[in-house]
C-alpha cells in the first residue's frame, strides 16, 4: 500500500501563501473600511429595524427616556433621601422610580459639591433632599476680603468655633470672584460662608473626592456615585486618570451588574482619524449595534461605534448603577452616550434614564 505527500517545497509555499493571505486580510479588516470578519455577515435581517439610541422606548417592563447631554456623566444617589442627582447644563433630581421632581439651572456662580445634596451660591443654599427646595440665604460672610486672609492661628480658633456650632457643613470648590475656598455652616438654623486661604495647609482639593480641610470634615448626608462596573468608571463628571476612583469610599461597595450590554455588530464605514501627517487611518468609525439585557428583557439599539485600527472596539457607552444594598431599593439606572468630539454620530449623544414601568410614571 503506497502514500502519496506533496513536495515539501510545495508545502512551503502554500503555507507561505496562506500566512500572507491571513495577514492580507488581517490588514484589510483592520487598517481600512472593509468589512471582512465573520460578525459583518451575521444578524443583518434581524438588526435591520433596530432603532438608534434617542429613538429607543425601552420594554414591556422598562422605558428609556432621554435627560440632556452633560460634557461627562455626574451622577449621585442619596440613600436616605432615596433620590437621584444628575449635573450638566441643570441639576436635576429624580425619585426612586425615576420620575424628575425637580431642575435647577447651573451657572458660574453655582456648584454641586461633590458627595453632597446641596446647591450653593455666594448668596444662598439650596437643599435637595427637600421635596422643593428653596433658596436659604447665606445671613453673614467671614474671611471674605479679597486683599487680607486671617492667619493660620486667627483661622484656626475661628473655624473651630464656628465649625463646633454647625449642624451642616459643606465644604465646597472655589465660587467665582474671590480665590479662596468656601464652607457653608449652618448655625442656629442660618447659613454662615467662611473663606479659607487657598495656602492654608489644612486644604486639600481633589477632583474626585472634592474638598477636605484636614481635622473638619463635612457634616452633611453623604451622596454615592453611580458606577459602570464593566468599565470601572464611575459618573464623576470627569474624564481621564483618576476616575478609577481607588481613593473612593465607594471603592469598597459591590456594584453588581443589572444585565449585560453587549456589541452584536460593528460596521466600519468611514475613517474618523488619521495618523498625523499621514494617509494612514488611525481611527475606524461606522455604525455598531448593541443589546442590552436586563433581566428576561432586552432592547436593541444602534450608534456610531470606533476602533483604533490594532485596538479593540469601543463602544462609548457607559450603562451606571448603584451598589449592593441600594440596588435592591430601586430599579432605576442611567446609559451615557458620550463620543470625542471628533467622531460624527447619528445624534444620540447625552445621557437616558432607564427606569422601571408603572401606571404612575405617565
Amino acid at each position: 500500500m503506497s502514500s502519496y505527500s506533496l513536495p515539501v517545497v510545495l508545502v512551503r509555499r502554500i503555507t507561505k501563501i496562506g500566512i500572507l493571505l491571513a495577514l492580507l486580510l488581517f490588514g484589510l479588516e483592520r487598517c481600512t473600511t472593509l468589512n471582512i470578519a465573520p460578525p459583518a455577515f451575521l444578524k443583518l435581517h434581524a438588526l435591520g429595524d433596530a432603532p438608534i439610541l434617542k429613538d429607543l422606548e425601552g420594554t414591556a417592563r422598562y422605558a428609556v427616556f432621554y435627560i440632556g447631554d452633560p460634557y461627562q456623566a455626574f451622577i449621585t444617589y442619596d440613600p436616605k433621601g432615596d433620590f437621584f442627582l444628575t449635573q450638566g447644563r441643570e441639576v436635576q433630581k429624580f425619585d426612586n422610580r425615576g420620575r424628575k421632581t425637580f431642575a435647577f439651572p447651573m451657572t458660574g456662580e453655582s456648584e454641586l459639591p461633590r458627595a453632597s445634596h446641596f446647591i450653593v451660591t455666594r448668596e444662598a443654599v439650596y437643599d435637595l433632599s427637600r421635596s422643593q427646595p428653596l433658596p436659604e440665604p447665606v445671613v453673614q460672610v467671614i474671611n471674605g476680603d479679597e486683599d487680607r486672609n486671617y492667619g493660620f492661628e486667627s483661622w484656626y480658633k475661628i473655624y473651630f468655633d464656628a465649625y463646633a456650632r454647625a449642624d451642616r457643613v459643606i465644604q465646597a470648590d472655589f465660587l467665582p470672584g474671590l480665590h479662596k475656598q468656601p464652607s457653608f455652616m449652618r448655625i442656629d438654623g442660618k447659613w454662615v460662608l467662611f473663606y479659607t486661604s487657598t495656602s492654608n495647609p489644612s486644604l486639600d482639593v481633589d477632583h474626585l473626592r472634592g474638598v477636605t480641610i484636614k481635622g473638619f470634615p463635612p457634616k452633611m448626608d453623604r451622596t454615592i456615585l453611580l458606577k459602570d462596573p464593566a468599565r470601572g468608571r464611575y459618573a464623576a463628571g470627569i474624564r481621564g486618570p483618576g476616575n478609577d476612583g481607588k481613593s473612593l469610599p465607594e471603592a469598597a461597595l459591590n456594584y453588581r451588574p443589572l444585565g449585560q450590554l453587549e456589541r452584536l455588530r460593528f460596521d466600519k464605514t468611514y475613517v474618523s482619524e488619521y495618523f498625523a501627517y499621514t494617509p494612514i487611518p488611525a481611527l475606524l468609525a461606522g455604525p455598531a449595534w448593541h443589546r442590552l439585557e436586563i433581566g428576561d428583557e432586552e432592547m436593541t439599539f444602534r450608534e456610531t461605534g470606533v476602533r483604533e485600527i490594532f485596538g479593540p472596539f469601543e463602544s462609548r457607552l457607559s450603562w451606571y448603577i448603584l451598589p449592593e444594598p441600594y440596588s435592591a431599593k430601586t430599579a432605576v439606572s442611567f446609559l451615557a452616550f458620550r463620543p470625542s468630539n471628533n467622531i460624527d454620530t447619528e445624534g444620540s449623544d447625552g445621557l437616558y434614564i432607564i427606569r422601571p414601568l408603572a401606571g404612575d410614571l405617565d
